[in-house]
């Protein structure tokens, strides 16, 4: 008995030798940052010029005045959250592309499957300065194209600021749908292919034609990948950077992150930064939390 447990404590030893360096790693890389953040949060921290004012939620009060900085963080999140519009927009593309794509007799899955999925695996940054040249103000196809069949008369500058903030959130909008619906596809197919083929069978008996079958059993079906990308979705969105600062104008397009990153890097002003991303953090934790919530009511389980 002594030895068996000798044996357990050597065991337990050994176990906590192999996961200690994940739990160092986490309280050095996770939890400190996170609570150095929180305090930063509660303080205007310039180091820069050796500012620091005493505690209090100031800094928070003070996120939402237009004047911080150039873009405030109120437009920051209306910038995102009309990014974000590219979320529902994809979703429906890709259930609606699947379900042809998935139809019987239909020839040149895998063609179609590898064209949709190429953007996902294409280099970000290569993909967003193609974007950037395609919307060029002078040379740019898009302009090219859209004199061509008498749309335009002049150049429209896509990713400034001189046409409004439109044309800058609509190429942003427009680029992530077309990055993003091959990830989409790849897993609706996926589930199509799944359902089993007497459930279409039974629905044809009954009458049921190629729509109504594909409203009544696919969509509801696929219902736990629709809430997968949902929550992937969102919180990618919520966290987006790149187009901001390499496609187009910032002042018109500037998102959370972006603002995070422009006060706390360019500007030094690592209160405010913190605050933002402290915010961020719990908008975060609250969507998904109510997204799970609220998923027994619509998302359907066999």
């Amino acid at each position: 008995m002594a030895r068996k447990s000798l044996l357990k404590r050597k065991e337990k030893v050994v176990s906590l030798a192999f996961v200690t360096p994940l739990f160092v790693g986490y309280a050095i890389f996770t939890l400190l940052p996170l609570a150095v953040a929180i305090i930063y949060s509660l303080v205007d921290y310039m180091p820069l010029y050796g500012r620091i004012s005493p505690v209090s939620f100031d800094v928070y009060k003070s996120l939402f005045k237009a004047d911080l900085i150039t873009v405030g963080f109120g437009d920051a999140i209306v910038n995102t959250l009309i990014i974000m519009l590219s979320i529902p927009i994809n979703l429906v593309i890709g259930l609606i592309f699947s379900g042809l794509i998935t139809k019987k007799g239909f020839k040149g899955r895998t063609f179609f499957n590898v064209v949709f999925y190429l953007p996902a695996v294409t280099g970000a940054v290569a993909i967003t300065l193609v974007w950037k040249l395609i919307f060029n103000e002078t040379q740019g196809i898009a302009n090219i194209f859209l004199k061509q069949i008498g749309l335009i008369e002049e150049n429209i500058n896509w990713l400034g600021i001189t046409s409004g903030k439109m044309y800058p959130r609509l190429v942003i909008i427009l680029k992530n749908i077309w990055g993003g619906i091959g990830g989409v596809i790849i897993l609706y197919v996926a589930g199509i292919l799944n359902i089993p083929e007497s459930y279409y069978e039974a629905a044809e008996l009954d009458g049921a034609s190629g729509i109504k079958q594909f409203l009544l059993i696919t969509v509801p079906l696929l219902t736990p990948i629709t809430f997968y990308h949902l929550i992937v979705s969102i919180i990618g969105g919520l966290q987006s950077f790149m187009d901001t600062q390499l496609l187009a104008n910032t002042s018109v397009t500037q998102t959370i992150v972006y603002f995070i990153y422009d006060n706390g890097i360019n500007n030094y002003r690592y209160g405010y930064a913190s605050a933002a991303s402290v915010l961020l953090a719990i908008a975060v934790m609250i969507i998904t939390i109510l997204q799970f919530k609220l998923s027994d009511k619509w998302v359907y389980s066999e």
